[in-house]
């Protein structure tokens, strides 16, 4: 029997206690698939100098961080960075949004919320819809809501949930991505696609338009099999 190779799942936890990230790499195990965290602590981009918090460093750090992978799930603890005189604070709904303007794409991904404080985050959302005050359109905090697949959960509850969410990412798709990726430095030829043909399969699946021509690659070597 040949060899086979682990499914690479990769997921996002920001959390602001360091000890978390030995716990999650002990914790978070699937048969079959190398569990990839990519853990930032959001303590880290306060400047020490003003006070305020570095958002253009910690969305660089994003980039960077994803670049080439398929990220299965952003975590989140809700209660990052205290509120201070120089600048509002850092809760997971922060976390989120500055994600998503760091890397567009990753807006279709999973995102879990898990709090210490469950009444603290429904707390937030009463607030924000109270701030949009009496109109026909839905609250803005409601639409990402409905739009984005965000779970709240307890903190106790959250190594369950994270499992959860990476066994269901487990998918076929992923297993053909995974595949495909170790063939990563050989070029397609001759597929008949001006998008395609002459350029490594890394370069395809890293290209900032990889939700489009990616998954359309995809298929398309399934078609071909």
């Amino acid at each position: 029997m040949g060899h086979q190779s682990k499914i690479e799942l990769y997921y996002f936890v920001f959390d602001d206690e360091n000890q978390q990230k030995d716990l999650l790499i002990q914790t978070i195990k699937i048969s079959g698939c190398n569990c990839n965290l990519i853990f930032i602590n959001p303590k880290d981009y306060i400047n020490e100098q003003t006070g305020s918090f570095d958002k253009e460093t910690f969305k660089s750090k994003v980039i960077d961080e994803s670049q080439g992978k398929e990220i299965s799930l952003i975590a989140t603890d809700w209660n990052l960075i205290n509120k201070s005189d120089k600048f509002n604070g850092i809760c997971g709904w922060d976390i989120i949004e500055l994600v998503i303007e760091a890397k567009q794409k990753l807006e279709n991904k999973r995102f879990l919320i898990y709090s210490g404080n469950i009444r603290n985050v429904s707390k937030f959302i009463a607030e924000k819809i109270r701030e949009n005050g009496i109109t026909e359109r839905l609250p803005i905090v409601v639409e990402k809501l409905l739009k984005l697949r965000i779970k709240i959960c307890s903190r106790k509850s959250q190594f369950e949930e994270i499992l959860s969410a990476l066994k269901d990412a487990n998918t076929i798709s992923s297993i053909v991505l995974n595949t495909i990726q170790l063939f990563g430095e050989h070029k397609v030829h001759n597929m008949g696609n001006k998008f395609y043909d002459g350029k490594k399969i890394v370069d395809i699946l890293k290209s900032e338009e990889a939700d489009i021509f990616g998954l359309k690659f995809i298929r398309e070597i399934i078609e071909l099999a």
